[in-house]
């Protein structure tokens, strides 16, 4: 059974604008006639379409790999400094 919204009279189920509970095949055929409609899907009530997702901004390779050899850079650089705190106070072990 689906449930349905009367768009014309209809000797069996009442008059338009009403509501009705139509058995499934009779209700497609009078939705596919323009008799009748979901309830919900009718004009004015579709949900709009989801907006489109933003496009993913890119990176140029040489800006990624310039990118990755400063933080290996910059890892290096910690490492040593790890080393001469280490060096400089032997009592405590370095920070990991």
């Amino acid at each position: 059974m689906s449930t349905l919204r009367l768009l014309k009279d209809h000797a069996k189920y009442g008059k338009k604008g009403t509501v009705a509970t139509v058995p499934f095949v009779e209700a497609n055929a009078l939705v596919s006639a323009g008799h009748a409609e979901r309830p919900g899907q009718g004009a004015g009530h579709a949900h709009p379409a989801p907006a489109p997702a933003p496009a993913v901004p890119t990176v140029p390779k040489a800006d990624h790999d310039a990118a990755l050899k400063k933080i290996a850079d910059l890892e290096a650089e910690v490492a040593d400094l790890k080393e001469l705190l280490a060096a400089a106070d032997p009592k405590k072990p370095p920070a990991k």
